[in-house]
């Protein structure tokens, strides 16, 4: 059996998800696949999925976990490890009825108890197996893809030279307590209705409330000037704990090329791609 979940990167709402606010999540290739068959032995799999793995497996099987960011991180390998076995062992799609169950699963065996509990929305949006865009929002019970109508622009996220762990991350706070559920909204809207000055309002509103509450690297920001100075790029945010992983960036479609050669590695996702 071959199972496979796209990449993943936050576009919208990390930290706001830790007090229930929505989320856009950006889904993409390459996919992590999952292989399982008869046999024993693990591959590619380590950390707390193995004890998920142990208590859930019934008849001993051979499973490799495939990554094809080759463990740099920044694209969800961890999350997509449990969204893949989760579907395995359970087989139940992600809806209002399912989500707190597959949520406390996760928090199980992927948190400690210590600081803030993971949000898990990387895990759903991995879930769901849509290829584009994502509306995460467990409270309101709504998991759906979002149309990307931005004309004329691309969507690019491109890897920095930096991870941060988000589980140890999340273990060394003790209180976020920012809404950002009105912000992320804007940004859907933006999406769903070609309007580019509302997507990078929304942007904007989200990178100064998190520098203002010091919830971005220093590296970051520096890479992020480097990049809005290129002619052709709109908008940059950080992405991952201290939006230290990966970096989005909002540009001309046309300009893509000359920003691209400013990546080191990255994805490209425009309207034709992911809509």
């Amino acid at each position: 059996m071959k199972l496979t979940a796209f990449s993943k990167t936050f576009l919208l709402g990390e930290y706001g998800v830790l007090k229930d606010s929505p989320s856009l999540i950006l889904t993409t290739d390459p996919a992590f696949i999952l292989n399982i068959e008869d046999g024993e032995g693990f591959e590619g799999l380590r950390g707390p999925i193995l004890n998920f793995i142990e208590n859930k497996l019934e008849v001993s099987k051979k499973i490799k976990f495939i990554d094809p960011w080759e463990e740099s991180g920044g694209f969800g390998a961890s999350s997509a490890q449990f969204a893949l076995l989760y579907k395995y062992f359970h087989s139940n799609a992600i809806n209002s009825s399912t989500v707190c169950e597959v949520l406390k699963e996760y928090r199980k065996y992927f948190w400690n108890c210590e600081g803030l509990a993971p949000s898990g929305h990387d895990v759903l949006a991995q879930m769901l197996g849509h290829k584009g865009i994502c509306w995460i929002d467990p409270v309101e019970g709504k998991f759906e893809p979002v149309p990307f109508l931005l004309e004329g622009y691309d969507l690019i996220v491109t890897k920095t030279n930096q991870k941060i762990a988000t589980h140890q991350h999340l273990n060394q706070l003790q209180v976020v307590n920012l809404e950002l559920r009105e912000i992320v909204t804007q940004a859907k809207e933006g999406l769903e209705n070609n309007n580019l000055l509302q997507l990078v309002s929304a942007i904007e509103e989200q990178n100064r409330i998190l520098s203002e509450n010091h919830l971005i690297c220093d590296e970051t920001l520096k890479k992020r000037a480097e990049l809005e100075s290129i002619p052709g790029v709109v908008i940059t945010k950080g992405c991952g704990a201290l939006g230290a992983d990966t970096i989005l960036i909002v540009c001309e479609k046309e300009q893509t090329p000359i920003v691209t050669t400013q990546c080191s590695s990255f994805v490209i996702c425009s309207g034709e791609s992911i809509s």
